[in-house]
């Protein structure tokens, strides 16, 4: 049996290598377990990972490759983070600290995350993980060498220290801030020095010993009970997309977008349609990011404003029913829009579309003949009863839009009339009085 385990600074590389069949990685990124993967070991084990500045492993590729037959395992830090979050597809967790996420006791990254040092050194831990802080804290107070009014207190003013500068020093001197006890302060400070705890490192060699059994009890590969999807997030990292994928937040979204997606391509139609647009976006992001187009957080803010009224989302309410029904959340939405902005931002420097372009899509999509049809049929209508007829933009605007689209009239008139090829309102106002004079001599042939 053939085990890869991602480790460091939770463990060392030696402790890792000890076991028989286990070849060692460094701390996981997006990617890696995809990668792994394809080299089909019989388990992949995770107990560090990267959490900010570098991309962080990917829900989907952990269950992609638990659908190729791979044991999956997760403990002491990332991986007891994506244990806690995929337990319910397969995924194995050990220890304490994967237990209190799973359980919702933890629930914040900052719990497991640690600033380390470089790979040449090992990975050393230059920081101190809040849940070896809060471990070492409750067996002081267990021991009685502190009391739990002052185990609280510190627990507390460990937490709110920034995880990269968290370290005993800091949470010591914040104590001494706050006026705790100096008689307890330095009887901690002489416990830490010989009884300080490790439960990442305690759960690390947990996993490796649970591993280490399973290896040798093991025979059979792992079988999922779910259906992996191949989706187009999915497929820009296998086909080495540098964009990061949306997070996806748990595996009860990652189950529920799955079916949907296999509800979505019973109708291929509508499937070809939206991975077109899906592929299109895919494009422009990839030359925004060759480009060097960056985020602009006002016209992210404008694409926003511009889905409010597309959906007419006026209020507050609206928005947030809209976001739950469609099962966004604020940082995955937030993404989105920002892609947006940067495609759109890529669309703009294209200039003008050649029309025969557009009329060659009609063509395709087998929509010009009918609107050929509604042209014939315009140009058949006798306005001469319209003569001097003056009709006011006012008027207009608020027939097309309220009566023809049922929609409102858009708060930026000029960015509307851009983003549907007007070149200014002079045209636009041109075109909807022609529209508006015929439709009512086409209505009231029919009466």
């Amino acid at each position: 049996m053939r085990a890869i385990v991602f480790a460091g600074p939770s463990i060392s590389r030696k402790e890792v290598e000890a076991v028989p069949g286990v070849e060692w990685r460094p701390p996981v990124s997006q990617g890696d377990v995809y990668r792994s993967a394809q080299t089909a070991p019989d388990f992949i084990a995770i107990i560090d990972g990267y959490f900010e500045g570098v991309p962080s492993v990917w829900h989907k590729e952990i269950l992609w490759a638990m659908s190729r037959g791979i044991h999956l395992l997760g403990a002491s830090s990332m991986g007891a983070l994506r244990a806690a979050e995929l337990h319910q597809f397969g995924m194995r967790g050990v220890g304490e600290i994967f237990e209190n996420f799973r359980d919702g006791i933890l629930e914040d990254d900052d719990e497991v995350a640690v600033l380390h040092g470089p790979a040449e050194l090992g990975y050393p831990s230059l920081s101190l993980a809040m849940v070896n802080a809060r471990k070492s804290i409750t067996a002081a107070m267990e021991a009685s060498i502190i009391s739990q009014p002052v185990a609280e207190s510190l627990v507390a003013l460990a937490k709110s220290i920034f995880y990269q500068q968290r370290q005993w020093k800091e949470v010591f001197a914040l104590a001494r801030e706050s006026g705790i006890d100096a008689n307890e302060l330095a009887a901690l400070e002489s416990w830490l020095e010989s009884s300080e705890q490790d439960l990442k490192l305690q759960d690390a060699r947990a996993m490796l010993a649970q591993l280490n059994e399973l290896m040798a009890s093991t025979s059979e590969p792992f079988h999922c009970d779910y259906a992996f999807s191949w989706t187009v997030m999915w497929d820009s990292v296998v086909t080495g997309d540098t964009g990061q994928p949306p997070t996806e937040d748990g595996a009860n979204q990652v189950d529920i977008e799955s079916l949907v997606l296999d509800e979505l391509r019973l109708d291929p139609q509508q499937y070809r349609r939206i991975i077109l647009r899906a592929r299109l976006k895919q494009i422009a992001r990839r030359e925004a990011v060759r480009a060097g187009i960056e985020v602009d957080e006002t016209q992210t803010r404008r694409q926003l404003q511009n889905l409010r009224e597309a959906h007419e989302l006026y209020t507050r309410a609206q928005l947030d029913s809209w976001i739950e029904q469609n099962d966004w959340d604020p940082k995955r939405l937030q993404q989105a829009l920002e892609l947006e902005q940067q495609c759109q931002s890529v669309i703009d420097k294209l200039g003008d579309i050649d029309d025969r372009m557009l009329m060659d899509e009609l063509r395709f999509d087998d929509e010009y003949a009918a609107l050929k049809a509604r042209v014939e049929a315009r140009r058949q209508v006798d306005l001469s009863s319209f003569a001097g007829v003056d009709v006011k933009p006012p008027q207009l605007l608020a027939w097309y839009f309220e009566s023809q689209l049922s929609a409102s009239i858009p708060a930026d008139l000029d960015e509307y009339l851009f983003t549907t090829g007007f070149r200014d309102r002079a045209e636009f106002y041109r075109v909807l009085k022609y529209y508006y004079l015929t439709t009512l001599a086409i209505e009231g042939e029919k009466q």
